[in-house]
């Protein structure tokens, strides 16, 4: 089970850079259990910012890495929009 769970890191370290989000739909479609994302956020590896949703932590949570994650991770067709986008543009 270690060797299992060490491998399971390994590939949590690739697939999800720190302070981006994903689904835990995300994250049992790729083979992690639920039993084994409890564990990864009692032992700190993974934070859970509400329910359903997990982060590699890393400092406070933006409003850029929710839209990157959404966009990149889990694919979802997003793009910021309105005043948000002028505001980026100057």
């Amino acid at each position: 089970m270690a060797g299992q769970q060490t491998q399971h890191l390994d590939l949590l370290e690739k697939q999800l850079p720190e302070g981006l989000l994903v689904t835990s739909s995300w994250l049992i479609r790729h083979g992690y259990s639920r039993q084994l994302l409890s564990h990864y956020v009692r032992t700190g590896w993974l934070r859970q910012p509400t329910r359903g949703v997990y982060q590699r932590p890393r400092g406070s949570l933006s409003w850029q890495q929710i839209v990157i994650s959404l966009q990149t991770i889990l694919k979802e067709p997003l793009v910021v929009g309105g005043r948000t986008a002028l505001e980026i543009q100057g």
